[in-house]
């Protein structure tokens, strides 16, 4: 059992690796689309939700109308990371998140328009009573239906 936790390096490497055999080598075994992306992802949308939190002057927010960086609508466009697709082309998204110090995987259903939380170090009755993934998740919940919608995804989508 590893004793260290693996940099984002380390995982972005085996995402890449992942990434190339699914796509390039045995493509005829995946019967859904999926697109891989990189930790630095979710470490961008950590920063932005710290950005785009409410004044406390003000008395309404709106997130839809939060500035998204180019950097985030390039991943929903496929151009980031290298092995990138466009969401619009693809069922499903996985995302290496860092909850709780350690690592764990959100995975969007674009087909179904639903998020599962993946972490082998939770039980189903930890993670039915745990207030704190609701916490963790209510950054994706917010910020992916935005993301879809700056960069077209219900138009260019043929689904």
């Amino acid at each position: 059992m590893p004793t260290e936790l693996m940099d984002t390096q380390q995982i972005d490497a085996c995402i890449s690796v992942l990434c190339k055999r699914v796509h390039e080598h045995h493509p005829q075994h995946y019967e859904q689309r999926i697109c891989i992306v990189d930790t630095t992802f979710y470490l961008i949308l950590l920063h932005l939700s710290q950005e785009i939190q409410p004044s406390p002057i003000k008395k309404t927010f709106k997130l839809s109308e939060a500035v998204m960086p180019d950097d985030v609508l390039e991943y929903a466009r496929g151009g980031r990371p290298p092995w990138g697709l466009p969401w619009h082309e693809v069922d499903s998204i996985l995302i290496p998140c860092f909850f709780d110090g350690h690592w764990v995987v959100v995975h969007p259903n674009l087909l179904k328009w639903t998020m599962m939380l993946v972490d082998s170090s939770y039980s189903r009755k930890e993670a039915l009573k745990s207030s704190l993934r609701d916490k963790q998740m209510s950054l994706l919940t917010s910020l992916f239906p935005i993301i879809c919608q700056k960069v077209r995804y219900f138009v260019n989508s043929r689904r």
